[in-house]
């Protein structure tokens, strides 16, 4: 695999679960990401996370509800897919003193997520990430496609093949300044529902991405199925934010 400075002063222990051996911090050396943040319903988003977590509430009762849909090229188990659903929640703390952290990690592009469905393409990585993590990994079919203007992430039942989401991004140049929320580094604390703890740490390194507000538009297009009709409830609306990454580096580590 690549050699990079991002990884150079972390040391790396072998995990076995089951029939595999995982690598903690898992590294990933090369990945493609498109996502987006849309507007969705406060009160649906609320009985969608664990008790211990409560959505980031905007005006009009609004939450975020983010999709973000990678490309894993090359990591310590090799290379497939993922599509990631989640609401961006709360800092932990209380009163003031949480609205302020909530603020300050969304200007410093540290992220806070309740995941509620993280589809992927191997056994290994529902093995890892079930069993390691907890993470609601499950078996899907998920395929990236280009047109000129576009990338295009397609979600699909693993043994229908129905369309469960379709995500159509455009292709974003990088963009810099004050308002650049993907800055070089970023990191996504991630939550599932035991506890109001982060389970995992997501960090990543962004030599070039691409970010764009409310313009120009993310096609999103709901599907059939279980998770289909999940969505179908959250009243998803307006896109307020995308992002285009298309060469990464990353490591995950457990919390």
């Amino acid at each position: 695999m690549s050699a990079s400075k991002f990884f150079s002063k972390v040391v790396q222990t072998e995990m076995p679960y089951g029939d595999y051996i995982f690598k903690a911090p898992f590294f990933i050396h090369d990945a493609d990401v498109i996502g987006a943040f849309f507007l969705c319903d406060y009160d649906k988003a609320c009985a969608l996370v664990s008790p211990h977590h409560r959505p980031v509430k905007l005006p009009f009762k609004k939450a975020l509800f983010a999709v973000s849909c990678i490309e894993y090229k090359e990591t310590d188990i090799g290379s497939y897919n993922e599509v990631a659903l989640s609401i961006v929640v709360r800092a932990p703390g209380k009163g003031i003193r949480q609205k302020a952290e909530t603020l300050r990690s969304l200007l410093q592009a540290k992220f806070h997520t309740f995941i509620f469905q993280l589809p992927v393409t191997t056994e290994m990585s529902v093995a890892g990430g079930k069993g390691l993590l907890n993470y609601p990994k499950f078996l899907a079919d998920i395929t990236f496609r280009e047109t000129g203007a576009h990338r295009i992430c397609t979600l699909r039942d693993k043994e229908s093949l129905e369309v469960i989401l379709e995500l159509e991004c455009p292709k974003l140049k990088p963009r810099h300044g004050l308002l650049n929320v993907m800055r070089r580094r970023m990191s996504v604390e991630t939550y599932i529902a035991e506890n109001d703890r982060s389970n995992a740490t997501f960090k990543l390194n962004l030599p070039a991405a691409g970010q764009s507000f409310v313009w120009p538009r993310v096609g999103l297009r709901i599907g059939k199925g279980a998770v289909a009709e999940q969505l179908g409830k959250l009243g998803i609306g307006q896109q307020i934010y995308q992002f285009s990454v298309p060469h990464c580096e990353g490591m995950l580590l457990k919390n």
